[in-house]
């Protein structure tokens, strides 16, 4: 266990630095927001591109794994819907943005710098791909089905414009569009370009696991008891647990490969989350569980991980 806890203490006391940077004042949480924008603008595309654009091995996306992650991730998007709708009661949108919350893992924040610590060697392909099928798939289906509900005040179809809009103007899937177009050219970067970007790359980790901290700050436990922990509970242990089930049913990927999606699924949901479900009207319920699964994240991927790894 004292493995583990060394893989993951460097990782939970960036996020304590974060919140208590904050909490003291000695980072404005006002500056939350730049820091937000230049790990999702600046350094994320640097860890994809820097790996894309060396002369080295670059990411390769397998079909199987992509699969695999998808079957999974939709499976715990409709549990969570589910959940949501049958036995807490909720309405389209709110039941739509709990599942979400399960559904997808903060896998640039958390998954990638826990396998930078596990497995180095694979930890940008599995981003890569993870990234793809996070925002390609899941993310615009929950939020289609929470937009549904609104549909009488704005069109539809004008909804689903703009979450193909939100897509195309992602920061991670443009990366990895660029990176596997000049990739598969053999156009890699001259060396002070691939400098710049393992530079930027490494400042990926620490920036996003400070931000995640700070943004903790202000959000108190509270909203329905019911939604934290229906949502928690789906995040932390019916999502990785749903992955092995589909790699067990599925055709075999290679070892490392389905270590690292457990343990990314393992993640607390994306950072970002309170801040998509305030749109929706429950922002207050999603910072709750925000609060909560990162918290409790700190038991169950050691757990995980002291599984994955003896």
């Amino acid at each position: 266990m004292l493995n583990v806890l060394d893989i993951t203490a460097p990782l939970f006391t960036l996020i304590l630095l974060g919140y208590l940077a904050v909490k003291s004042g000695l980072l404005p949480d006002s500056l939350l927001g730049g820091i937000a924008r230049f790990v999702l603008y600046f350094c994320v595309p640097g860890v994809i591109l820097s790996n894309f654009l060396r002369e080295q091995a670059q990411p390769v996306l397998l079909p199987e794994f992509l699969k695999i992650y998808a079957i999974a991730g939709v499976a715990t998007l409709a549990l969570g819907y589910l959940v949501g709708l049958l036995l807490l009661r909720g309405t389209t949108a709110a039941s739509s943005i709990y599942a979400l919350g399960g559904a997808i893992p903060n896998s640039m924040f958390v998954g990638f710098p826990v396998l930078m610590q596990v497995m180095p060697d694979i930890a940008v392909q599995v981003l890569v791909m993870c990234v793809l099928v996070e925002n390609a798939l899941i993310m615009p289906i929950a939020l289609l089905l929470a937009d549904i509900s609104a549909a009488k005040a704005t069109s539809l179809p004008k909804r689903i414009y703009q979450i193909a809009k939100r897509i195309a103007v992602n920061p991670m899937l443009i990366a990895v569009a660029v990176g596997l177009t000049l990739s598969s050219f053999d156009i890699y970067a001259p060396s002070f370009v691939q400098i710049s970007l393992d530079m930027l790359a490494k400042a990926a980790a620490p920036a996003a696991l400070v931000f995640i901290g700070g943004s903790l700050v202000g959000n108190s436990i509270r909203g329905d008891i019911g939604p934290v922990l229906s949502t928690s509970t789906i995040k932390l242990v019916a999502m990785p647990l749903l992955v092995m089930l589909t790699l067990y049913l599925s055709a075999p990927i290679p070892d490392n490969l389905a270590t690292a999606l457990i343990l990314v699924s393992a993640s607390p949901m994306l950072s970002i989350y309170a801040i998509l479900a305030s749109g929706y009207g429950v922002g207050k319920t999603a910072a709750s569980i925000l609060v909560v699964t990162t918290a409790a994240s700190f038991f169950t991927l050691n757990a995980f991980l002291a599984h994955l790894l003896e």
